[in-house]
């Protein structure tokens, strides 16, 4: 086997068994002399966690499809080691869908190592060499931990083989695994590719304060397999907590907690702050007197002092069952948190925890986009915005990493472009461009969520879908992925081509009741039906989050979804004009100029002065929606000349009956505005709605302005800023040029007395800065090698062209 070849069979542990399995996989190896040239590549079904020697490298796979197996490179070049030497690891499959992942009905490991050293060149791959178990620690099945999500872990030490990991444990004692093609069983087989996505660097992150810590009362209640999935957050938040006089005691000496005085009777609670909100899997290391149970509870945010383990029916909690001796403890799954609660029941004496923290994880790349200027404000939500687009984001783009740990074609194509401009990558943004039509409907409709076992679709995100591969375009000129997925997205315009009436609008129509999403807990070549079609637009109206605001009406004949249909048929256009397909970008664009022709006309009040939401039984609906009208400007509906009117009258209205763009719309709004010149108002608004959440102490920003209940509090799609800031306030957003434009910068020094920042293009890195003289701005800037663009006035008269390292005086 050659180092660049993929491991061709699978190992795993048969054991007759519905629900959640895990193995542990060990194999010794043997290094003569200096090692040199070490390379391991693993993919598992469902998630891996790999320690070499003892020590942890590394979990995965990343997101995928069933029929895809994306295998991870890990160098192991400083982990061999002359002479004896193991490989160990933890494999798991759920056994049933997630909103991330849909099994292939096929778990196991591959896995293939190799190395040279004195003897010569070696490969070890999985075959029957190789030792197994299914007495790992892990009880199941256990009740599922929220909607989106796998299953409650519960660990049971005295049943987990201790220092598995390390070189001198004794396997005799296992199994041989069975060994079988990979993909053998899976309609159509699997394709083994390399990880498409950047790995994720580790760091770890020791509790940073000590928020409490009290007595504890309560009974342990044994998990029941058939719990709803929020009851165990609910009885950890409900235990009789009292204030520790007497009876249990705490000492707090660095990262190492020692706990005296339990009981049988008496337990105790430890409320720990990481000080931030991070992504990661937790780590313990415990001395355990003998038997008890440790619920380990976390939460983004704190409830009375204690880790809020409890958010819209998930349950953010672990479950050790403790015997006695040392207890080194990593959960599989990974989590977002800043809050972690520790509760001890059942033991007699003392517990000593070592260790207790997160091993943090983010992409292991080059973060180097930067904004400062003179109002810390903007510095401070530029700051919390680029954080929570790397924390945010791990194996691949999430709209959250903690409730739904999903992939959004909306929430993940903006979020890939800004990664794109804050580090210079596009893997995250190429992957999901070709991954969302992977699996395609035969009606042509793509799940919203692509990776999810949840068999619907928002239908906004159909087209959003066809609009971040027109983006992918101009950023990368990457012809060859255009060519890849533009059949697929001909297909899914052809799904709203078939629904046009006589008058070229979609009859499609926003169902009444609930939407059925059927679940798909094992590959099924025939799905997705997608039957289930909902529209998002933004969450008013949807009841999932502020639900007290004003809502957009969806009924009847939708103005937003015809407005990306316009957006979608010209970046179709667009993507066929790449690929020389002249007559089918000149059809698109014409019935895009038609297209807006009626709907400027049909959802259009003149009374008012704005676009309604939409008609019903030809009658133009009450309601008016701040993303209505902006998608109106977005889509050339309204003419330049009163683009700003527009805005300003829906923007600026304080009428409570207006539906308000959350966070994730001002995406599109912070680019309608820009269209318009509005620049000065979106600065006005991220003071205004940014802020204030900084100024309630996040460290990542939240899902919707509000940071309630219902929202999560790390969503990267949240984070606009983080790219206006760069794009048209330093003014670089012009330099990705497009086919209208030549490469420009605009730095708008009215605005700001003193800014300075850079990031990526399409060319590589550019920067531009300003400060204001007693008679003049200085600017100065750099562009890529071989790039020369204009350098325009705030008014957009050319100052100058320039190139290289340039400085200026602007009178």
């Amino acid at each position: 086997m050659s180092p660049s070849a993929f491991p061709t069979h699978r190992i795993w542990l048969d054991v007759p068994k519905a629900g959640p399995q895990t193995r542990l996989f060990r194999r010794s190896l043997d290094c003569a002399g200096g090692v040199a040239g070490g390379q391991l590549r693993v993919f598992a079904e469902q998630r891996y966690l790999l320690w070499i020697n003892g020590q942890f490298v590394a979990a995965g796979p990343g997101a995928h499809h069933p029929t895809r197996a994306p295998f991870d490179h890990h160098d192991l070049n400083d982990r061999l080691q002359p002479g004896a030497n193991v490989v160990a690891v933890l494999v798991h499959a759920e056994g049933a869908g997630t909103h991330q992942h849909v099994p292939s009905g096929e778990p196991g490991l591959a896995l293939a190592v190799s190395w040279r050293d004195d003897a010569g060149k070696h490969v070890v791959e999985s075959d029957a060499e190789w030792r197994v178990t299914d007495r790992t620690g892990w009880v199941w099945p256990t009740p599922k931990r929220g909607w989106a999500l796998g299953s409650i872990e519960q660990f049971d030490a005295a049943t987990a083989p201790r220092g598995w990991q390390s070189v001198g444990f004794d396997d005799s004692g296992w199994a041989t695994p069975t060994v079988t093609p990979l993909g053998a069983s899976v309609p159509g087989g699997i394709t083994a590719v390399d990880r498409p996505t950047p790995p994720l660097r580790h760091r770890f992150i020791a509790s940073q304060a000590v928020m409490g810590f009290e007595a504890v009362t309560s009974g342990v209640v044994p998990i029941d397999p058939d719990d709803g999935s929020g009851e165990l957050g609910r009885r950890i938040l409900e235990l009789d907590y009292q204030p520790a006089r007497e009876g249990p005691a705490l000492q707090h000496a660095e990262n190492v907690l020692t706990i005296t005085g339990l009981s049988p009777t008496t337990g105790a609670a430890v409320h720990l702050d990481l000080g931030a909100f991070y992504v990661g899997q937790l780590v313990l290391e415990i001395e355990s007197p003998g038997v008890g149970v440790i619920d380990v509870a976390w939460g983004e945010t704190e409830a009375d002092g204690r880790a809020d383990c409890l958010r819209k029916g998930t349950s953010y909690v672990d479950r050790i069952l403790a015997g006695p001796g040392r207890i080194d403890w990593r959960p599989i799954g990974f989590s977002g948190m800043r809050y972690l609660t520790l509760v001890f029941r059942g033991f007699a004496g003392g517990v000593v925890v070592d260790r207790v923290g997160l091993d943090a994880t983010e992409p292991d790349l080059g973060w180097a986009g930067t904004f400062t200027c003179g109002d810390e404000s903007l510095n401070a939500v530029w700051r919390v915005c680029e954080r929570t687009i790397r924390v945010g984001t791990q194996d691949a783009l999430m709209d959250c990493p903690t409730r739904e740990q999903a992939t959004y074609v909306g929430d993940g194509l903006p979020v890939a472009k800004w990664i794109a401009r804050l580090t210079g990558d596009t893997r995250y943004w190429r992957d999901l461009v070709i991954e969302q039509f992977r699996r395609q409907a035969e009606s042509g409709l793509i799940r919203g969520t692509p990776y999810s076992s949840l068999d619907g679709t928002l239908l906004d995100y159909v087209l959003i879908a066809v609009l971040g591969t027109r983006d992918y375009w101009r950023w990368t000129a990457d012809r060859e992925t255009v060519m890849e997925v533009l059949p697929a997205a001909r297909r899914a315009m052809g799904w709203f081509d078939a629904h046009r009436d006589e008058r070229g609008l979609l009859t499609w129509r926003w169902p009444d009741g609930p939407h059925e999403r059927p679940a798909e807990h094992v590959y099924d070549p025939a799905r997705p039906k997608v039957d289930s079609l909902n529209l998002f637009i933004d969450h008013p109206g949807l009841g999932w989050h502020n639900p007290d605001d004003a809502g957009i009406d969806r009924r009847g004949i939708n103005a937003a979804i015809h407005a990306f249909w316009v957006l979608a048929r010209r970046a179709v256009a667009e993507l066929e004009e790449a690929v020389g397909e002249a007559e089918r970008a000149t059809h698109q664009q014409a019935e895009a100029d038609a297209l807006v022709e009626t709907c400027a006309a049909l959802f259009w009040d003149d009374t008012r002065g704005v676009y309604v939401d939409g008609v019903l039984r030809g009658e133009p609906l009450e309601q008016v929606s701040e993303q209505t009208n902006t998608l109106a400007v977005l889509a050339g509906w309204a003419e330049p000349s009163r683009r700003v009117d527009l805005l300003e009258r829906v923007i600026g209205s304080d009428d409570t009956a207006t539906a308000r763009s959350g966070f994730y719309f001002w995406i599109y709004q912070m680019r309608a505005m820009s269209r318009a010149g509005m620049t000065a108002q979106v600065l006005d608004a991220i003071r205004r709605m940014w802020s204030p959440v900084l100024e309630r102490g996040a460290t990542t920003v939240w899902e919707t302005p509000a940071g309630d209940h219902l929202d999560s509090w790390c969503h990267p799609w949240s984070c606009m800023p983080a790219s206006f800031l760069l794009t048209d306030v330093l003014g670089l957003g012009g330099l990705e040029g497009d086919a209208e434009h030549p490469r420009r910068v605009q730095p708008r020094y009215d605005l700001l007395d003193e800014a300075s920042g850079g990031m990526f293009t399409r060319d590589g890195w550019c920067s531009v800065g300003w400060h204001r003289d007693v008679d003049a701005v200085c600017l100065r800037g750099s562009l890529p090698e071989g790039v020369t663009a204009a350098v325009l006035a705030t008014d957009g008269a050319e100052i100058a062209r320039v190139s290289g390292d340039w400085n200026l005086r602007v009178p």
